[in-house]
Formats: structure tokens, C-alpha cells, sequence
């Protein structure tokens, strides 16, 4: 499934049961923020706000980035530093 392999980027075969699980969530919330800022940006366009047009495109490139970086160095740490400053 699609939403599978999109909740398993980061996983790491040689994690355990609990931070798989922990990864997974931080990859849904991640997917989630993406999703939310996608809406903000079509609000701000729509409703000639340009602040929260910028807001959300910056909201959705540093999501693109953090999981960008998670799926190439598996650690959920600094995934969960930029999700709780940045979301």
C-alpha cells in the first residue's frame, strides 16, 4: 500500500517494535503537517493573504526537507526537533 511505504520512510529492519512505531507516527504527523500546509497555502491564494501563503510555503518546504533528511540518516531525534519547532 502506498500509505505504507509512505509511513515506513526512515524504518530501519534492526529497530525494535517501539521505534518503529515511534517513527511511523512522527511520519504520519509529518505527512499530516504537509498536508494541513497544502490547504493553507490554496486559503492564502485564494483569500489574498499573503502572509499565510508565505507561511505555509515555508511550512511545507521544511517538512520536504526534514523528510528528506530522515530518509537518509534513520534517526527520529532531530525529525521530532524540526516537527515540534517548525509544526
Amino acid at each position: 500500500m502506498l500509505w505504507q511505504r509512505l509511513l515506513d520512510i526512515g524504518a530501519d529492519p534492526a529497530d525494535d517494535a517501539d521505534l518503529a512505531l515511534r517513527k511511523r507516527t512522527a511520519m504520519g504527523t509529518l505527512w499530516a503537517l504537509i498536508a494541513i500546509g497544502v490547504v493553507y497555502l490554496a486559503i492564502g491564494l485564494g483569500s489574498q493573504r499573503p502572509l499565510v501563503a508565505v507561511f505555509a510555503t515555508i511550512q511545507i518546504a521544511t517538512q520536504l526537507v526534514n523528510l528528506a533528511i530522515f530518509s537518509r540518516i534513520h534517526r527520529l531525534e532531530p525529525v521530532t526537533w524540526v516537527l515540534i519547532g517548525v509544526g
